[in-house]
């Protein structure tokens, strides 16, 4: 478990202005179209929701269940961009729903098909600037520790990696932590994400 004293190693004042702009991001998942009509046409390509389920029973492909969002520079969405998941609603061909936490999964148009780059089990709370592409800060909980991690993703040309953690919350807020700390428990923290299946 990772262990830090409510001393020296967190704090509730605002951080250190930081050179890159961080822009929070908040999906409600909420109502009935896409502001743009092509994220149906991805979500149809990969295959993972259906545009309607009498039974109800399967994901429809609707902003109540999916939102889409750009991360590139310069590049479009259709050919790069990343999808945030519902929690607990089963997809297309999934004989079990998923589990009650969001999935965010990142893809990448290679040679013409889609891939997965990325997938994390947490809440996509924000972007931070980057040169070729947005980074990303997704909030991920660990049950064994009763926290919730917020950890920045840097984008390195072909995928997301786990940088740095940018706050943490024992349940009174969000905190952050000093240079020293953040150091200190990184590691440990990436390794546990690992273990939980929040990053696959």
């Amino acid at each position: 478990m990772v262990l830090l004293s409510c001393g020296e190693d967190v704090t509730n004042d605002t951080p250190e202005k930081k050179s890159k702009t961080v822009t929070d991001h908040v999906t409600n998942f909420s109502g009935n179209s896409f502001e743009d009509v092509s994220d149906v046409d991805l979500l149809q390509e990969l295959d993972i929701c259906v545009l309607k389920d009498s039974l109800g029973g399967t994901a429809e492909c609707s902003p109540e269940n999916f939102e889409i969002l750009p991360f590139k520079n310069d590049t479009p969405t259709k050919d790069a961009f990343i999808v945030e998941i519902k929690a607990g609603i089963r997809l297309k061909n999934e004989v079990k729903p998923l589990p009650p936490v969001r999935h965010i999964a990142v893809y990448e148009r290679i040679n013409g098909t889609l891939a997965r780059v990325n997938g994390f089990r947490g809440n996509f709370v924000g972007f931070q600037d980057g040169e070729e592409a947005k980074d990303i800060i997704v909030a991920h909980y660990l049950v064994e520790e009763e926290t919730l991690f917020l950890c920045l993703y840097e984008w390195n040309g072909t995928r997301f990696m786990f940088k740095s953690i940018e706050g943490l919350d024992y349940g009174d807020g969000v905190m952050t932590l000093n240079a020293s700390s953040r150091e200190a428990v990184t590691e440990e923290v990436y390794s546990n994400l690992i273990k939980s299946n929040l990053i696959f």
